[in-house]
C-alpha cells in the first residue's frame, strides 16, 4: 500500500491527514485523519481545486473516507473538513495520484442523444466476454458519461457476474457470481465496499441473471424452474425451463415467492424454440428483476417470452403484463434486458447485442406500450454489458 503524507494548508485549523492510493482498487484514494473529539467530517475532491464531488458526511473522531469517481492515472485534488461540536472547523488539502486500469479492461465509446436526459453521472455494470462462465472473470465497472471507467473490481476467475447494485443504506455494493453456467447450485450474491473489501456472501442456488434489494435488506433473485411439458400440438413431452422469484433474508434463508408456471400459460415461441439452456427448452428466460417501492411490486422481464410483468409482492398476483401474453408493445420487444420504470411511468430497456447495448424507451398508453425514444444511450465495447445506475453525491 502506497502512503503519501501530505502537507496541509490551514485557513481555520489544521488536520493531520494521510492519503492512500489503493493498490488493489487503483482508481480509489482513501483519506484518513483523527480529530480531538467527535466531529462532522467530509472530503471534497476533483481533478482541480474546484472540488466538484463530495463524499458522504460522517460523524466520529477517527475518519476514513474513500474518493471514487475519477478516471485512471489522475491527480486527485482533495480537501478534508471536520467541524467539532463547538463549531470550530479544521481542514487539510492535498493532491494524490490514483493508479491505472489493469490489463484486459475494455476501451469504451459512448453516444448520448440527449445530454441532459439523466441526472446520474455514472453507470455501473458487470462486463463479460463471450457467453461468460468458465474462462471468464467477474468484472465490475463504473463508467462516466464520457465513457471513462472510473471504478472497477475484478472478482472470481472462471465465473461471471451479471448484476451490480449500490446498497440501499450506502454501505457498499452487491454483485452476483455464477461459476460455470448460470442456474447452478453454487451461485452466490456478494457484498463489497467501494474499495473492494468483502462484506458478505449469500447462497442463491439455481439463480441466474439479475437480482434486487428490498427496503428491509432482503435480496430477491431469479431462479430456474425445470418441469416436464407436453406440447399440445405435437404431443411430445420434454423438459422446459421457467423462472422463479426467490427471496433471501439477511440471515440467508431462501423462500420461493412465485414461479412463471403458475402465472403464465406455457407455449412455444420463436425465440425459445430449439434453445436448450439450464437442462431444457428455455421457455421464459427471465433476465431482469426490480422491486418497485411505491407499489410494492416486482418488475420481471422475460426475454424469450417477450413479456414484462408487474407482480404484487404480497399476493404474487400479476397486476399487468406487457408483451406477447398481455397488453401489446409497439413494436414488440426484441430480446429486452434491464427494464427500468422511469419517474414519468415510461419503460426504458436495453436491447442487448454482442457488441452494442442500445437503450429504448416505451411510453405507457391505455392500450399498451408505444416506443417513444430509440438509442437514447448507446455504448460500444467488445464486452457484453448490463447496467444499473450509480450515483455519487454532486455538490
Amino acid at each position: 500500500m502506497l502512503l503519501l503524507l501530505l502537507a496541509c494548508k490551514t485557513p481555520v485549523g489544521s488536520l493531520d491527514c494521510t492519503a492512500t492510493a489503493s493498490d488493489t482498487m487503483t482508481l480509489g484514494v482513501s483519506v484518513d485523519w483523527t480529530t480531538d473529539a467527535d466531529a462532522t467530517s467530509y472530503v471534497e475532491f476533483g481533478t482541480d481545486d474546484h472540488y466538484p464531488f463530495s463524499t458522504p458526511t460522517v460523524t466520529g473522531a477517527d475518519v476514513h473516507l474513500d474518493l471514487i469517481g475519477l478516471p485512471e492515472d489522475t491527480d486527485v485534488h482533495w480537501r478534508a473538513v471536520s467541524t467539532l461540536p463547538d463549531g470550530s472547523t479544521s481542514e487539510c488539502t492535498g493532491v494524490t495520484r490514483n493508479g491505472a486500469l489493469p490489463d484486459g479492461m475494455p476501451e469504451l465509446s459512448v453516444n448520448i442523444d440527449k445530454a441532459g436526459q439523466d441526472a446520474a453521472k455514472f453507470l455501473i455494470g458487470a462486463m463479460f466476454e463471450g457467453a461468460g462462465g468458465t474462462g471468464a472473470q467477474v468484472r465490475l465497472v463504473a463508467v462516466n458519461r464520457a465513457g471513462d471507467i472510473v471504478w472497477y473490481f475484478l472478482g472470481d476467475e472462471d465465473a461471471t457476474g451479471l448484476d451490480l447494485h449500490y446498497a440501499r443504506d450506502g454501505s457498499g455494493l452487491f454483485y452476483n457470481v455464477y461459476p460455470g453456467q448460470m442456474g447452478g447450485d453454487n451461485a452466490t450474491i456478494h457484498k463489497i465496499s467501494l474499495m473492494g473489501e468483502e462484506l458478505g456472501e449469500w447462497s442463491t442456488p439455481t439463480a441466474h441473471h439479475m437480482f434486487t434489494e428490498l427496503p428491509d435488506g432482503t435480496l430477491a433473485w431469479q431462479g430456474i424452474d425445470v418441469r416436464s411439458y407436453t406440447d399440445p400440438d405435437s404431443g411430445e413431452t420434454s423438459d422446459w425451463v421457467g423462472d422463479t422469484i426467490v427471496e433471501t433474508t439477511k440471515d440467508g434463508v431462501n423462500t420461493t415467492v412465485l414461479t412463471t408456471w403458475d402465472i403464465l400459460t406455457a407455449h412455444s415461441n420463436e425465440r425459445s424454440d430449439g434453445v436448450s439452456i439450464y437442462g431444457g427448452t428455455d421457455w421464459t428466460h427471465g433476465n431482469n428483476l426490480r422491486y418497485l417501492d411505491d407499489t410494492d411490486e416486482y418488475l420481471l422481464s422475460l426475454g424469450h417470452a417477450d413479456d414484462i410483468l408487474f407482480i404484487d409482492r404480497e399476493t404474487a398476483a400479476v397486476n399487468t403484463i406487457y408483451g406477447l401474453d398481455g397488453l401489446p408493445a409497439s413494436p414488440q420487444f426484441d430480446y429486452q434486458h434491464d427494464v427500468n420504470l422511469l419517474p414519468d411511468g415510461n419503460l426504458l430497456m436495453f436491447m442487448t447485442e454482442p457488441d452494442t447495448s442500445g437503450a429504448v424507451e416505451y411510453e405507457v398508453t391505455d392500450s399498451g406500450l408505444e416506443r417513444s425514444e430509440e438509442h437514447t444511450f448507446e455504448l460500444q465495447s467488445q464486452f457484453r454489458i448490463s447496467y444499473a445506475v450509480f450515483c455519487l453525491k454532486k455538490k
